[in-house]
């Protein structure tokens, strides 16, 4: 009677698991080149847009965005799905998901890339240009675009960064006059600026 394993089965078994371990760790496995290039590409994205549509004059004839039309003048610019233009309303909320609480995000649309756009349906205002951005007049009117570069079915669906959380939810201001900016901060590889900058 046998009573351990031979060689043959021990050397089997490891094997086994190293495939098994070579194909699921880089499925788990997070890291900033996942979310760098799909944040790049929204800032563009949004930087594109914006300036597109600031300078149309038959959108904003003096130069200056208007709460009630930016949004539904964005997205006409966009490849999106299921988008619906009451969703552009100011009486529609969006809610940004929150990992720290049980919140389910509600987006203002979805573009064709997968990615959630959240507060675009949001008033110009004053207190939304803070001293986070980079460069920008805080004496401006601005809105806060946050958006889920992975969409909403992948990474941890969140904007914090640290305790755990890995973001895939980043922000861009606009201001009424199309100045898109980032939060200055670049101590962290998730922070907007930083991603820009590398």
């Amino acid at each position: 009677m046998q009573k351990g394993f031979t060689l043959a089965e021990t050397l089997i078994t490891m094997a086994v698991i190293a495939i098994v371990m070579t194909i699921s760790i880089p499925m788990v496995m997070v890291s900033t080149d996942d979310v760098k290039p799909l944040f790049k590409k929204a800032y563009k994205t949004v930087d594109t847009v914006v300036n597109e549509i600031i300078n149309d004059s038959a959108f904003y004839p003096n130069g200056l965005f208007t709460n009630n039309t930016f949004c539904n003048n964005f997205f006409s610019k966009l490849s999106t799905i299921g988008y619906d233009p009451n969703n552009c309303s100011n009486t529609f909320v969006s809610v940004v998901p929150d990992p720290t609480i049980p919140i389910v995000g509600v987006s203002v649309a979805t573009t064709s890339n997968g990615m959630q756009w959240y507060s675009v349906e949001d008033d110009f205002e004053v207190a939304n240009c803070d001293n986070m951005a980079t460069g920008i007049d805080v004496s401006r009117s601005c809105i806060r675009i946050y958006v889920d570069v992975n969409g909403v079915n992948k990474g941890k669906n969140t904007n914090i960064n640290g305790a755990g959380y890995l973001p895939d939810i980043f922000l861009i201001y606009v201001t009424d006059t199309g100045q898109v900016a980032v939060e200055t901060s670049t101590m962290n590889t998730y922070d907007e600026a930083y991603m820009l900058e590398h």
